[in-house]
């Protein structure tokens, strides 16, 4: 009897390992992303005013996600986010203590558009690539060190609106933001950028 018994509680660890590890490798199946992509399109468009559009996603093994023409956008086709290409390359191992590693983090052909009608403000931004590295974003402190950035054909076109009348500032006890900076490293290269453009 008790043999059986130890037979059937290995056979039920050995299950609840095989699920563990089957679901996240799940993950790593074109077939799957494709579905998740379609699931996530869906989500935005019925949750909220916008219109997501992804060609495609990619998951490599550990962490390694690419994201290629994405587009967010307003009902009317007006375009407020394009990004090219995304590209996240974080460490596996680190998260098990709560903590992230990007090796790289990659935006490239990217624009942003954003146009308040009522305070007749605009703003458009491109980017024709942005690498981030981040060696420590440590979750639990809330402290992130940025190693390096580099940026390269930036533009940023800015449209200055009407003022709005302000009531005074409530004083009040101000909590912490979601992340402070730690080390921010060095911008190692920037070229193209020109700001203030109307």
């Amino acid at each position: 009897m008790a043999k059986k018994i130890v037979k059937y509680l290995l056979r039920g660890l050995l299950c609840t390992l095989a699920v563990l590890i089957v679901l996240p490798a799940l993950l790593y199946i074109p077939a799957i992303q494709n579905f998740i992509r379609t699931k996530a399109e869906d989500y935005v468009s019925a949750q909220t005013e916008f219109n997501l559009s992804v060609r495609r996603i990619r998951l490599a093994f550990p962490l390694n996600l690419v994201i290629e023409q994405a587009l967010v956008s307003q009902p009317g086709n007006d375009t407020l986010l394009y990004c090219g290409r995304l590209q996240a390359d974080v460490a596996l191992l680190p998260l098990l203590r709560k903590q992230v590693t990007v090796r790289k983090f990659t935006l490239s052909q990217t624009t942003a558009n954003y146009l308040d009608t009522a305070a007749q403000f605009g703003l458009r931004a491109q980017i024709g690539k942005l690498i981030l590295k981040a060696d420590d974003i440590d979750l639990k402190r809330r402290v992130a060190g940025i190693t390096s950035v580099e940026l390269s054909q930036g533009d940023v076109s800015l449209r200055p609106g009407r003022a709005r009348p302000t009531p005074p500032p409530k004083i009040r006890q101000q909590s912490p933001g979601p992340f402070k900076p730690n080390d921010c490293g060095s911008i190692r290269s920037i070229s193209g950028w020109k700001p203030g453009r109307k």
